[in-house]
């Protein structure tokens, strides 16, 4: 609508490449998820197996098999209703992890103090200036979506009613990463 010339290709560019990225991110993450699984026998044992380059052959055939699989789930009849519920459950994952990773940066650090170890002090160390501004601020964000997303379960946006649909599409991930995380820990027996 500006009518600069090019823009639209640049823009368009930029997406492509941000697209790539991401789909390549998830695909070697999700490869690897798969593979440290298989070695702490979650999954049968051949996901593990690398090539002599190190690339684990097997999980990433399985990860870009439900990639492509995920990606034209859309052009089905209920396949709208279906992506919403798998962007939210990823979603939800995606929060909870950034929940872990700061909860386990404030353990981290109250461990090297209880330890009096010295690592910060290291040449080449990088320490926040204003900790523990950093994981508190990003465990808030991630209590506010968690309590967003309730909230958006129990009183849906648009002034629709309550339906168990709709809570549940809000909030299945939650549930998924608690129950998933409540029964490993009681079958593995594993601390807490």
């Amino acid at each position: 609508r500006a009518e600069i010339k090019g823009l639209p290709h640049l823009i368009n560019a930029g997406m492509i490449i941000g697209i790539l990225g991401i789909s390549a991110e998830s695909v070697y993450l999700a490869s690897r998820v798969l593979r440290s699984m298989s070695h702490h026998q979650l999954v049968p044992e051949y996901f593990a197996k690398v090539d002599s380059k190190g690339r684990p052959r097997w999980s990433l055939g399985i990860t870009c098999l439900v990639a492509v699989v995920l990606t034209y789930i859309n052009l089905s009849a209920g396949g709208a209703v279906a992506l919403n519920w798998l962007v939210s459950i990823t979603s939800s994952c995606f929060f909870a992890n950034w929940l872990i990773i700061s909860f386990t940066s404030w353990r981290f650090h109250q461990a090297l103090k209880a330890q009096n170890d010295d690592l910060f002090q290291e040449t080449y160390a990088w320490k926040s200036s204003r900790w523990p501004l950093a994981p508190v601020w990003l465990f808030t964000i991630s209590i506010l979506i968690f309590a967003s997303c309730f909230a958006a379960g129990v009183k849906p946006l648009g002034g629709n009613s309550l339906s168990a649909a709709n809570f549940f599409e809000y909030m299945i991930g939650i549930i998924i990463i608690g129950g998933f995380t409540l029964g490993f820990k009681l079958i593995m027996r594993s601390e807490w």
